[in-house]
């Protein structure tokens, strides 16, 4: 049995199913996302589950004694996904708007690059394909009722679903492009940072 399958079992028991949009997500980054890695050009650090020392311990923090990374459980990294990126990027609501391709995609856009960011680039994608009639979206990479309400009118006027899909993954293979410019020992990520733009 895979981590994803792992990990779908244990929200699917902890939600009693109420929460499919948030399992589907999570399975689908955790294809991504490996056990225990420390490898010395990511700058993630010492990784499970594909949550980073720092992340953990930004979870953890009201814990006395404090829990190390190494001690993070499948359970515990579910309910971090959820409360540190799902909730925190409102992606729940996101999800009764856009199609389920989209919100995996934000949703693993937060994980890879932070909530801010995942959220940033889906305003710039909106911002850049929006119709003229409908509002500009401040980006401050916060998803809010303004951000809400434009998507839900933008995905109103046509079948624009795929446009908008394309235009999120052209924000995030610029973003990931730009990592490589500014750092050339990040190339060593780039291909599986390719595949999970498009899997």
């Amino acid at each position: 049995m895979t981590n994803a399958d792992i990990i779908h079992t244990v929200v699917s028991e902890t939600d009693d199913g109420v929460d499919t949009a948030f399992a589907v997500a999570l399975e689908r980054t955790m294809k991504f996302e490996g056990g225990w890695s420390n490898d010395p050009d990511d700058n993630g650090g010492k990784t499970k589950f594909g949550i980073t020392e720092a992340t953990w311990n930004l979870y953890n923090y009201p814990n006395t004694p404090p829990r190390t990374i190494e001690q993070l459980t499948i359970p515990l990294a579910v309910n971090v996904y959820r409360r540190l990126y799902w909730s925190a990027a409102n992606l729940e609501a996101l999800s009764y708007i856009l199609p389920t391709r989209l919100t995996n995609d934000i949703f693993d856009a937060c994980v890879n690059h932070g909530t801010f960011r995942g959220c940033l680039l889906l305003q710039r994608a909106y911002n850049f394909i929006r119709r003229s009639h409908l509002p500009e979206l401040r980006e401050d990479g916060i998803i809010g009722g303004a951000t809400l309400d434009a998507l839900a009118a933008f995905l109103k006027l046509s079948d624009y679903e795929n446009a908008l899909l394309g235009a999120f993954r052209g924000e995030r293979y610029t973003f990931y492009v730009n990592i490589t410019k500014h750092n050339i020992s990040q190339m060593k990520f780039i291909r599986s940072w390719m595949k999970r733009l498009v899997d």
